[in-house]
């Protein structure tokens, strides 16, 4: 499966996404508002993957729906993620421009039974004093999530910035 979310009716943020979608359900993740919006977003710097939508989550998110996830929904039973692109972005000062910022991952994945089976970090990091837009990278799943998995997890390093992920890619099984 490829969850590009470019079908995903777009709310505001603090709307989470709708589940299940694509067989998974999602904790703390919401659809961005871009509203009247017909071409790939652009948000403070960072140049999503695809076309129109992507994921958020952000400390408030967070604060409210929990530790970010990917949950295997009825009817199926398990999934392996493959890849997934994303980004961090900061909002400068109380104000609401936002940057591109340095952001540290960790990627948990877990069986059934809430027993952790894989586990990897990546990092983000936009060039110093960026021009123009700045491109997500891409968070290639070790072989150690090639395993039958029941939960994954995204938690963020350090300061929670917003968290961008678009094209989740993943193997999912009845």
């Amino acid at each position: 499966m490829n969850a590009t979310y470019d079908d995903k009716t777009r709310g505001v943020v603090g709307v989470p996404i709708e589940n299940p979608y694509l067989g998974l359900n999602y904790q703390a993740w919401n659809v961005p508002n871009t509203i009247g919006v017909t071409v790939p977003v652009r948000v403070g710097g960072l140049a999503t993957h695809s076309q129109l939508n992507q994921l958020i989550t952000t400390a408030d998110i967070q604060l409210t729906a929990g530790t970010p996830s990917f949950t295997v929904a009825s009817p199926y039973k398990i999934f392996s993620p493959l890849d997934f692109w994303f980004g961090c972005v900061a909002r400068l000062m109380q104000g609401t421009a936002m940057l591109a910022t340095q952001c540290t991952i960790t990627v948990s994945g877990f069986a059934k039974g809430g027993q952790e089976v894989a586990t990897a970090s990546f990092t983000f990091t936009p060039p110093f004093n960026p021009i123009g837009q700045v491109p997500m990278i891409n968070a290639i799943q070790p072989d150690s999530f090639h395993v039958p998995l029941y939960n994954v997890t995204i938690i963020q390093t350090g300061e929670i910035n917003s968290l961008w992920v678009d094209n989740l890619v993943y193997l999912i099984t009845k």
